[in-house]
């Protein structure tokens, strides 16, 4: 029974790692004021131009400096370390959010002095994102990655829901400046950890992670670099493709709400609600011991199993049926997530984690992006429908591609085996 228990049950066994769990927490609190300034920000831009462009315009100009940025990003960290890249791009947020708060305390709000602003947290953003990945392997021993991955993952996903419910309260209650320097107060939050794990010298050094535990300290052996960047570069494409078909229908939930099924803005909640509850179960889940579970495989039954769900989404029309779809459909996303997440962070070169990391960070938010933008694109031409099926078979073609390469990617995944 104890056997089957730590088998079915997610693995914690990271948060008793006291820098780990610090620096979650923090990095969670992070998270909940910056979704809570996105919020805010977003209801001041419209609330000043009753505009869609300028709305659109903020939220593009936060999100395309990941785009061009994240390999630098990543380049830096392999040069000075995690610790400091990520240091250093949150006291920039910080100072962001005073900026903002001037900006939104004047008695005409500019739009596009926002949009800079915005553009401002872009950049510090892209560097912050790769870094974040990157400080696991100075946290935290090898042995424990699963367990760090899928609790980053869970908190990440309560974080992308709590933080827009908590800006709706304070800036019904309190306005949009204290929503504003509550995000402030965050960053500096998690830059008083950074500062204290920094002072404790931490494993900061790039070429020398941590490694110990069942998972093997080196991703291949010697001479197979060149074939494992080609097996790793295979599981970011994983991650870019689930990205643009799975991710990105989000965006589009509206449209299916009220368009295919007719229902409103409660329905859509519900929707959106159990997307995220799923994602945030399926990603914890799939933090069990490696051991006892295969990292390929949950990507690969997830790939088939969101495509599943997909299509049944697209030819119903019953809003009961949708709602445990969308919870699967975000089980399979949070599966995904963090699979492939756990494989680059396991097989990568250590020389060039930052790198490889901009990458996964750039596919995996850019992908999103860019998915969103087809969807919408397909909405418009044709109809949601469509958008789920064409969502369906890039998933399908997902499924095919990773069966393909399963032998491979399992023989040069650094795992010890797996009963």
């Amino acid at each position: 029974m104890p056997a089957m228990k730590r088998d079915f049950w997610p693995d914690l066994g990271a948060l008793s790692v006291t820098a780990y769990r610090r620096y979650a927490f923090a990095t969670f609190a992070s998270l909940v004021g910056t979704r809570m300034q996105r919020i805010v920000v977003s209801w001041i831009v419209w609330d000043a131009t009753r505009s869609g462009f300028w709305l659109g315009l903020v939220a593009f100009a936060e999100l395309f400096p990941i785009l061009l940025l994240s390999r630098l990003a990543g380049c830096l960290i392999d040069r000075f370390g995690a610790l400091r890249v990520l240091l250093y791009g949150q006291i920039a947020a910080a100072l962001q959010t005073a900026i903002v708060i001037c900006i939104c305390t004047q008695s005409n709000v500019s739009a596009p002095l926002l949009a800079v602003a915005a553009l401002f947290l872009g950049i510090a953003s892209a560097f912050c994102a790769p870094a974040d990945l990157a400080m696991l392997s100075t946290l935290i021993d090898r042995s424990r990655y699963p367990s760090a991955v899928s609790i980053n993952s869970f908190l990440s996903n309560i974080g992308v829901f709590a933080g827009p419910a908590l800006a709706g309260i304070v800036l019904a209650t309190l306005g949009a400046g204290p929503a504003i320097a509550l995000n402030g107060l965050s960053f500096l939050v998690l830059v008083a950890v950074l500062v204290r794990l920094r002072t404790h010298r931490l494993h900061d050094a790039p070429l020398e992670p941590i490694a110990s535990g069942p998972i093997h300290s080196s991703p291949a052996r010697p001479g197979d670099e060149g074939a494992t960047a080609t097996i790793v570069g295979s599981m970011i494409l994983v991650c870019g493709a689930m990205s643009v078909s799975g991710r990105s229908l989000i965006q589009i939930l509206p449209s299916y709400s009220n368009g295919v099924l007719g229902q409103g803005a409660p329905f859509l909640a519900w929707c959106t609600g159990l997307t995220g509850i799923g994602a945030a179960l399926g990603g914890l889940w799939m933090g069990r011991s490696p051991e006892k579970s295969s990292i390929v495989r949950g990507v690969l039954i997830s790939s088939l199993v969101c495509a599943l769900a997909l299509f049944v989404l697209a030819i119903q029309q019953n809003a009961l049926l949708a709602l445990p779809l969308f919870l699967i459909f975000g089980a399979c996303l949070g599966i995904n997530g963090v699979g492939t997440q756990l494989y680059v962070q396991l097989s990568c070169d250590p020389r060039v984690r930052g790198k490889t990391l901009g990458t996964y960070s750039m596919t995996f938010r850019g992908g999103t992006a860019a998915g969103a933008l087809c969807m919408g694109f397909i909405v418009s031409w044709a109809d949601t429908s469509t958008a789920l099926l064409v969502s369906t078979c890039v998933c399908l073609a997902l499924w095919v591609f990773i069966k393909s390469k399963q032998k491979s990617l399992e023989a040069s995944m650094p795992v010890a085996a797996i009963t």
